[in-house]
């Protein structure tokens, strides 16, 4: 979506004969939009409304950034060897520098289900959802992205029980300990934690 969102906006810049300066501030003004909370309002939730333009508008910065830093042969590098995770998306350096890849942690289970429970679900959620996350559970957008920033991996699983019963297992990884405190202090927001 990055790649595709770049080329509209050069058609765009070309058909309106923007400036280099112009199209820095309408780049600019783009990322700035909530476009997915103005066509969605309130009628669907954060992770849904956030994560259907994350490809778009990450993913442009991240073509940008490539082309500004090796022109269209840097942006064909990308499909040679594309970020392995939202981390490097959110931070084009890393995907450029191939560096900071994400930790494969295993799923944690529940050692013994009772009677009625089935796992349902499990993934990694990402420093973008965990971003998402922390928001929900009442940190400050400045603060839960900072305290996102230092994701290096996870793991969950979701059960399923009986009476609509839920249960959720996740387990995470931090760039270092410091990230990890940061983390835990952001989500003190949640109550039950």
């Amino acid at each position: 979506e990055g790649d595709a969102t770049w080329v509209m906006m050069r058609y765009l810049y070309g058909a309106l004969k923007l400036s280099p300066a112009r199209q820095a501030e309408a780049a600019d003004f783009m990322g700035s939009l909530a476009l997915g909370r103005e066509v969605l309002g309130q009628s669907a939730p954060a992770y849904i409304q956030d994560n259907l333009l994350a490809g778009y508008m990450a993913g442009l910065a991240l073509v940008q950034a490539a082309v500004d830093r090796g022109g269209v042969a840097a942006l064909n590098e990308l499909y040679k060897a594309p970020p392995r995770s939202m981390e490097q998306v959110l931070h084009p350096e890393k995907a450029l520098s191939r560096t900071d890849p994400p930790v494969n942690l295993p799923a944690p289970s529940l050692p013994e289900l009772p009677p009625g429970w089935v796992e349902v679900s499990q993934g990694v959620w990402g420093e973008f959802n965990v971003r998402i996350l922390l928001g929900e559970w009442g940190a400050a957008e400045e603060h839960a992205q900072r305290a996102a920033a230092g994701w290096a991996g996870d793991a969950y699983r979701v059960y399923q029980g009986p009476e609509s019963g839920r249960a959720f297992t996740w387990t995470t990884a931090w760039d270092g300990e410091g990230d990890a405190e940061e983390f835990f202090e952001a989500a003190k927001g949640r109550k039950d934690l």
